[in-house]
């Protein structure tokens, strides 16, 4: 799966629906009223601060009744949106991190010393060679012209 396919796969879930905020989750609370059970259903929110126990303590964003309200229904849809999100958001970081490592810091190139006769040595040398090729080449040039010239004046080509 390329990364333009997890980006599509990510429009395409925030476009069919309502997304859950971050760090909400759906609470039951059960009560027992002339000897029948209630659940009804809240949308909590993360607060910063824990309990003793180290529970994350929640606020209640939004009440939301029992299963069979439409409220609950959608939240319940909203929230799976969010988790498939995530994952594939993900999945999607793990991906470019394969595709585009992270660059190691340039290292500092020590200074090269300035140009000596030494230097110039190698450059010379190539000239010399350009000019020997140049030569070579002007040669060919002259033997290619006069095949030409001999093949015009030959009976067998028609």
């Amino acid at each position: 799966m390329n990364s333009l396919t997890l980006i599509a796969k990510i429009a395409e879930i925030k476009a069919s629906g309502e997304v859950a905020p971050p760090n909400t989750w759906l609470s039951a609370s059960v009560i027992i009223k002339n000897g029948k059970r209630y659940t009804y259903y809240r949308l909590m929110e993360a607060s910063h601060k824990r309990s003793k126990t180290g529970k994350v303590q929640g606020k209640m964003l939004q009440y939301l009744g029992s299963k069979t309200n439409r409220k609950y229904q959608e939240m319940r849809k909203a929230i799976a949106r969010r988790n498939q999100i995530q994952a594939l958001e993900r999945q999607l970081k793990r991906l470019e991190t394969l595709e585009f490592p992270k660059k190691a810091p340039k290292r500092k190139i020590p200074k090269k010393p300035t140009l000596t006769n030494v230097d110039f040595l190698p450059v010379e040398q190539l000239q010399l060679q350009i000019a020997q090729l140049m030569q070579w080449f002007e040669k060919l040039n002259k033997e290619v012209q006069q095949l030409r010239s001999s093949l015009k004046d030959s009976p067998f080509i028609y």
